[in-house]
């Protein structure tokens, strides 16, 4: 059976490098520019990561670049609360990526070919599989310097129209807001100078169909 994975971010190249090393006939594509920037998704559960990249011979420790102390939650109607990490950590993505894909058979371009079985990975945009019901937020993130030192935190705008974050990366943080509305994530962003630059669509899936049906 001849395999083809479209999209190779996290769970793509993740998938690919599985799949080759229990040897099956599989082949990954991907049209991204080599050096593009990946947005996003730099936060993860060390603990978690740990166990998945066990399963593909990748130690995850080597990708690591800061660990949350301690995490805070505020908003507009609520009291800040803060509480201790239990391994909440930024790593580097772009290299772990390109490190999932060393050994395996994949092609910078999109898919193309005869395949008995497609993976659609494309994120976003699910180029082969499109969401019936669609909910989505735009985000702006920047990567940035920071004068004083600053541990994990999320904001939530008000009647949940999105939130804004900081995570510290390595001697940089990752900043960034979603919403609904532009202007709230241009506000919120207004204080920050940024060194990087990454605008788009995320995709929310409500626990209640209802939440944004009404």
């Amino acid at each position: 059976m001849q395999i083809a994975i479209a999209g190779l971010g996290s769970s793509g190249s993740y998938l690919l490098r599985l799949l080759t090393n229990a040897g099956f006939n599989v082949s990954g594509f991907d049209p991204k520019r080599e050096g593009f920037y990946i947005p996003c998704g730099y936060a993860a559960n060390s603990n978690t990561m740990k166990d998945l990249l066990s399963l593909v011979d990748i130690e995850f420790s080597r990708y690591i670049e800061s660990e949350a102390g301690e995490i805070t939650f505020s908003g507009s109607s609520q009291k800040k609360v803060r509480f201790k990490s239990l391994g909440l950590v930024t790593f580097d993505k772009n290299r772990l990526e390109a490190d999932l894909l060393k050994g395996c058979k994949w092609e910078r371009k999109k898919l193309s070919g005869s395949f008995d079985l497609i993976v659609d990975a494309t994120g976003i945009s699910r180029y082969f599989l499109p969401a019936e019901d669609d909910y989505r937020m735009h985000t702006t993130e920047y990567l940035t310097s920071l004068p004083e030192k600053k541990d994990f935190q999320f904001n939530y705008f008000p009647k949940g129209s999105g939130y804004f974050w900081i995570f510290p990366m390595g001697d940089k943080y990752h900043v960034g807001a979603g919403s609904s509305s532009m202007s709230g994530i241009k506000e919120s962003l207004s204080s920050y100078s940024a060194e990087k630059v990454v605008s788009r669509d995320i995709r929310l899936k409500p626990l209640l169909r209802s939440s944004y049906e009404k």
